[in-house]
């Protein structure tokens, strides 16, 4: 993927040039762009690809050990991060989105139920009897 994503920084530099240049109606113009597109589309089937492979590791996991229900975070109220971009902060809420919506596909088609609970508290719980446990912070927190 870091390729891919290289490739296409280069074609639309290259594409920006030969814009500001007045090239824009040129053949070069128009084989860079359909390039550039090619790559584009390379990288949706890589993602589409990446959240299918998900979901089905998930229900793989939910019928091996015939849960009843599939339960996962809404984290739709978490904001981004300060210290990334917002681009990546909508890239992963689209991947989480679209790996939900597969689940939630997949689960159906199986028999088995999705839930959705709020965040709050998760982390610190266990799944199973919902007693609290003990939690430590990461080493790269201070």
């Amino acid at each position: 993927m870091r390729r891919l994503h290289r490739e296409r920084t280069r074609l639309n530099d290259r594409l920006s040039a030969l814009r500001r240049d007045g090239r824009a109606h040129t053949d070069e113009f128009v084989h860079i762009q359909s390039e550039y597109e090619r790559v584009n589309n390379k990288i949706r089937h890589k993602r589409e690809q990446l959240t299918h492979d998900v979901a089905n590791q998930v229900l793989a996991l939910a019928l091996l050990y015939d849960v009843d229900a599939i339960v996962h975070e809404d984290l739709r109220s978490l904001s981004p991060p300060s210290d990334e971009g917002t681009l990546s902060w909508e890239l992963s809420s689209w991947a989480r989105r679209d790996i939900i919506e597969n689940i939630k596909y997949r689960a159906e088609c199986a028999g088995i139920g999705v839930e959705r609970v709020y965040p709050e508290g998760t982390s610190r719980s266990c799944p199973r009897c919902g007693s609290a446990g003990h939690t430590c912070k990461s080493p790269d927190h201070h």
